[in-house]
């Protein structure tokens, strides 16, 4: 029996990559195989499932930190009695990049894989496929009648999908990393300044 991915099933690769092969390649499978490929979709499908929920938890530790430095800077601003042009800019700069930073964040935390292709049909892992079912013993019966092809299909095609969430919520974090980057550098200037004039 070939190893996941190796050369003998680099097939199999390509069709985790590129979901509309799933049809023709899972067809090709004897029982054992389609078995342990099945057994296989699910790690890969866990795997990318454990990303998207590693990036949201990303998110809200840079929340909470933004939020407490737009807490200490606002408990402070009422003790500089007058600002200058160089204070004025910087909290520009600070209210910019935080408002940057929150829309980064629902960005990453709303992430959507997109619009279903033409001709999609539901399948029986997706959430929203599966409750398209007028009722529980609808899809319950589609489910036990479902040939293994079809599920492994449906698997690939939802590893593709949360792939492609993960992948737009890593791009929107790397974005709201550096406008918080900016914001942490314009509060730790802005502090250093009212130090310097309460002082």
């Amino acid at each position: 029996m070939p190893k996941p991915w190796s050369k003998s099933a680099d097939w199999s690769g390509r069709a985790l990559a590129n979901p509309e092969m799933a049809d023709v390649l899972s067809a090709r499978l004897s029982a054992a195989e389609l078995t342990f490929r099945i057994d296989q979709a699910w790690r890969v499908l866990n795997f990318n499932q454990e990303l998207v929920r590693a990036a949201d938890q990303k998110v809200y530790l840079l929340v909470c930190m933004s939020a407490l430095m737009g807490t200490v800077l606002a408990n402070n601003l009422h003790r500089v009695p007058t600002f200058s042009l160089a204070q004025n800019s910087l909290l520009v700069i600070f209210i910019s990049a935080g408002a940057a930073f929150f829309g980064f964040t629902l960005f990453t935390l709303f992430a959507r894989a997109g619009k279903a292709r033409p001709g999609h049909t539901a399948n029986l892992i997706y959430f929203g496929d599966i409750a398209t079912r007028p009722t529980a013993q609808e899809y319950a019966a589609d489910f036990r009648g479902a040939d293994l092809h079809v599920l492994l299909d449906d698997l690939n095609r939802q590893t593709h999908s949360v792939a492609t969430i993960a992948t737009r919520k890593y791009q929107t974090y790397r974005y709201a990393w550096v406008a918080l980057l900016l914001q942490v550098a314009a509060f730790l200037v802005l502090q250093f300044t009212f130090a310097a004039k309460l002082g």
